[in-house]
């Protein structure tokens, strides 16, 4: 999903950097609404984990490379989480500029389909185009901070994260099977 979102997001600048028109209009509200709707969070049950961290069992565990993974499970997922947060901040920068006057979020829902499909209201009878806010500098900056930042979270921080999971896996079957 993550791809799916900045891979949008850099579609949208290609589309940005070639000066668009009006009639383009509806593909960068898709794109915008492709690139931007979703949150992204990873949130795992570690209930069972935090039982044997708090009640002490996790000394019990014997192979020394299971026991350290998983007490540096927490500081991973802080990482996950900290990363995960400044994404959803330059996420919220560029939503909060299309509650702008000069921007129209019900554009948005109505080249996209949402005001009909999802919310079940008519189209707007009055169109605004939200053009000029997205060909801004401010604009462009926002995109492009959301841009690295989701690079960065699925290369620096998912890849790693899922590398550590299947490592984990590995020792835990490595230590049930007989």
């Amino acid at each position: 999903m993550l791809s799916k979102n900045y891979g949008a997001a850099k579609e949208f600048l290609t589309v940005l950097d070639k000066d668009p028109t009006a009639d383009q209009d509806t593909l960068l509200s898709q794109l915008g609404y492709d690139s931007f709707a979703f949150e992204i969070a990873y949130n795992p049950n570690n209930a069972l984990l935090h039982e044997m961290i708090s009640s002490g069992s996790l000394k019990e565990i014997t192979n020394t490379e299971l026991r350290r993974h998983l007490t540096t499970w927490n500081a991973s997922l802080e990482s996950v989480r900290v990363t995960e947060q400044d994404l959803r901040l330059e996420r919220e920068k560029i939503r909060d500029m299309f509650r702008r006057e000069n921007a129209s979020i019900r554009t948005v829902f109505d080249q996209t389909g949402i005001s009909t499909e999802i919310m079940g209201i008519p189209k707007a009878k009055e169109k605004y185009s939200n053009l000029e806010i997205m060909k801004g500098r401010e604009f462009e900056n926002n995109l492009l901070t959301f841009i690295i930042t989701a690079i960065s979270l699925e290369q620096e921080i998912y890849r790693p994260l899922l590398q550590e999971i299947q490592s984990i896996r590995s020792l835990i079957d490595s230590e049930i099977k007989p």
